[in-house]
């Protein structure tokens, strides 16, 4: 893999665990709010506060380590035509980055959560699940487009003719056994979820919501 030219860098490390961190925060979000609906049971508001600010810092965290990836890469010349094909000429994959990773897995969710002007909770629920649309995304422009573009054998040499396909940007489609795979991994979790919530008596079974005091004035 570190022969590939989207690979080749040391900002790949802290991307990925503030990729790691962010994704992890919202399903986190997302898998209390499904547990508090089928247990009756409620988040308070400062757990929720507490996590919408986690969630913002990890956003603008990713959109710096993202934009450093990319300027970075832009500096190193074997890098430079990798980032020319994924910034502007990569076709589906520019459109995944621009679209899919940038605009609706971190720009959006970032003035959703920076509204003070409409519901905070609504804001969070639609911004976590963009964040998860926008995880997928990145994976696919990180593992796909980095595997896409062609690998450079021979540096400072033009490849002209091939039978090998060298030099050739490749289209991929994920086969049935592939979404079957990805499908079963996420179902495998949330039954193991399930199975540690039916168990194991973590979660509280009573809520007291604490109600104002109130002055009653004797006649």
């Amino acid at each position: 893999m570190i022969a590939r030219d989207a690979y080749g860098t040391a900002i790949l490390a802290p991307l990925f665990i503030i990729m790691s961190l962010l994704y992890g925060t919202v399903i986190y979000f997302l898998l209390l709010k499904v547990i508090n609906y089928f247990q009756d049971t409620l988040m308070t508001d400062e757990v929720k506060d507490n996590l919408r600010k986690i969630t913002i810092f990890f956003l603008f965290a990713n959109l710096y380590f993202l934009a450093l990836y990319h300027i970075t890469n832009l500096y190193i010349s074997k890098h430079y035509d990798y980032e020319v094909f994924i910034l502007t000429a990569g076709g589906i994959y520019t459109i995944i980055f621009w679209i899919g990773q940038v605009l609706i897995g971190l720009l959006l969710p970032l003035y959703l959560l920076l509204n003070k002007n409409s519901n905070n909770e609504s804001n969070f629920m639609i911004s976590s699940l963009l964040v998860v649309f926008g995880s997928f995304a990145a994976i696919y422009v990180i593992i796909i487009s980095g595997q896409a573009f062609p690998l450079n054998i021979f540096n400072d040499y033009i490849i002209v003719e091939s039978s090998f396909y060298d030099n050739v940007i490749h289209d991929y489609t994920p086969s049935l056994y592939e979404i079957g795979l990805g499908i079963g991994g996420v179902a495998l979790s949330l039954i193991i979820i399930l199975i540690a919530i039916r168990n194991l008596d973590f979660l509280p079974s009573v809520i007291q919501i604490r109600k104002p005091l109130v002055d009653e004035k004797s006649d």
